[in-house]
């Protein structure tokens, strides 16, 4: 009589839902702490990388320089008609802030006034070739700035990660020194070659 082939399958070792679950809850926890681990470094570094404010600023002071210019004379015989003209130098010292973890760059630097009248004037900041000119036409504007103690903050100037600049812009407008000080507002407009641009108020007491 031939024996029974013997059963050799696999016995199956059942295993509970409740290790199953537990299984899963414990490969689970560490995922998620990974993934919230890699979250904020990431949260960090773009925040720290692209401040919400890259850059902020603030004129600490502005020196106002009136130029009146009396009518002409024909002969020693002054013109009836014509008026005296009247400009103002506006030198206000100006510090800027980096915020992120990147140099940045200045590109370039403007003011816009307007008027009591509301009139609209936009100036482009002097650079190094327009300094001596102007100083050796008006001699007060020179010791106005050498007063102030203050190198001139210039186009491509290079501001340090959390660092700052400090320098003196100057410009000009058509205007008198009573125009300037009745101004409805001005702006002093700083930009950048990879950020947005930097508007600063002038404080309406300078």
């Amino acid at each position: 009589m031939n024996n029974p082939i013997p059963d050799h399958a696999p016995h199956h070792i059942p295993v509970s839902e409740q290790e199953s679950d537990d299984s899963r809850r414990s490969l689970l926890v560490p995922s998620l702490l990974a993934a919230i681990i890699i979250a904020a470094a990431i949260f960090t570094l773009i925040h720290s990388t692209y401040h919400k404010d890259p850059s902020t600023g603030w004129i600490v002071s502005t020196t106002v320089y009136p130029i009146h210019s009396n009518p002409p004379h024909t002969g020693g015989v002054q013109i009836a008609s014509a008026r005296g003209s009247d400009q103002v130098y506006l030198l206000p010292v100006v510090e800027v802030y980096n915020h992120i973890t990147l140099p940045i760059f200045i590109e370039s630097l403007a003011v816009d006034v307007i008027t009591s009248s509301g009139d609209t004037l936009h100036c482009t900041a002097a650079q190094p070739r327009d300094f001596q000119p102007m100083y050796d036409l008006y001699p007060d504007l020179a010791r106005s700035q050498a007063a102030s103690g203050t190198p001139p903050l210039l186009r491509d100037t290079r501001i340090e990660p959390n660092g700052t600049a400090h320098g003196l812009v100057m410009v000009h407008f058509p205007i008198s020194k009573d125009d300037w000080a009745h101004r409805q507002s001005a702006t002093l407009t700083v930009t950048f070659y990879h950020q947005m641009p930097l508007i600063i108020a002038f404080p309406q007491n300078q």
